[in-house]
């Protein structure tokens, strides 16, 4: 038999893989042929795409390719909504393998300013950018959370029709941070720790392109959901206790998802073996909540 552990009042805000009563406020499916300059997403608040002419839809994705001289461009719509306290931003894409040889060819995707840019160096949006770049066909995603090209992220299911996204989430109030997760064919964060980011200049969501071929994006979306709380990590049940009634919950998380708030034990979103561990424990030594 498991202990049972009294649970605390202090709320610990932990955002997880999957979010509450997610809201679509912009989606884009790419179902038309031509240009996407001047585009309409398919699902869309207002605001049309401005988008560099090697920006064009095929009827099912974006399938981009530029010159030698002009690859380092962008595509962007004005964000839809403003970043408001006490919710949980997610903006997620599918990549394909697209038509370059080069597994390194990448396209960033994410948060920008006004008039997204980039010159090549390890500076992205003059600094503003909280993006991803998922490599073509390699099980690699370079991280640029905090406006600077950052280590390549190992991703088990590759980048080849997997669904990417950067979270958006409050620590506490007004303290913002960046993770970047994998949403399908997984659910499960994959970086770590969060990374602190300045809203400020976030202006606009979209495309930057970093190769000559970069891979096709399809299913670009930036979903809202409210944050949640949890006043005792580990009590899956909600009945006051963690004891062998809450197993069956966390393992659910563990393995695909959820209402998950009360699995992140380690205080850092997502679930990982970390969680796993200290689940265990709490069971095993009747720990005394914070």
């Amino acid at each position: 038999m498991f202990n049972r552990k009294m649970c605390g009042v202090v709320a610990l805000l932990s955002i997880g893989v999957t979010t509450a009563r997610a809201a679509i406020v912009l989606q884009d499916n790419f179902n038309r042929s031509g240009p996407l300059n001047g585009s309409t997403p398919t699902i869309t608040p207002g605001g049309a795409w401005t988008a560099h002419p090697g920006f064009a839809t095929d009827g099912a994705r974006v399938n981009a390719s530029f010159s030698l001289f002009e690859f380092l461009v962008s595509a962007y719509v004005p964000m839809p909504v403003t970043i408001t306290s006490g919710n949980v931003y997610t903006l997620s894409a599918t990549t394909y393998r697209g038509q370059s040889t080069d597994n390194t060819a990448i396209m960033i995707f994410g948060f920008f300013d006004a008039t997204p840019s980039w010159n090549g160096s390890a500076v992205v949006d003059e600094g503003h950018a909280i993006a991803i770049a998922p490599r073509n066909n390699q099980s690699a995603v370079n991280r640029i959370l905090n406006g600077f090209i950052g280590t390549d992220i190992f991703v088990a299911d590759g980048t080849n029709g997997v669904t990417f996204g950067v979270r958006l989430y409050e620590t506490t109030p007004n303290n913002w941070v960046a993770v970047a997760v994998e949403l399908a064919p997984t659910n499960l964060v994959i970086s770590s720790p969060p990374t602190p980011i300045s809203i400020a200049n976030i202006h606009a969501i979209g495309m930057i392109s970093g190769s000559l071929l970069p891979p096709y994006i399809d299913n670009f979306t930036l979903d809202v959901s409210p944050a949640t709380s949890c006043s005792c990590p580990g009590d899956m049940s909600g009945d006051g206790f963690i004891d062998g009634l809450d197993i069956q919950q966390f393992t659910t998380c563990m393995i695909s998802g959820g209402s998950c708030t009360c699995a992140e034990m380690d205080g850092a979103s997502g679930l990982t073996l970390a969680d796993v561990t200290a689940f265990v424990e709490d069971l095993l030594n009747a720990a005394t909540c914070p």
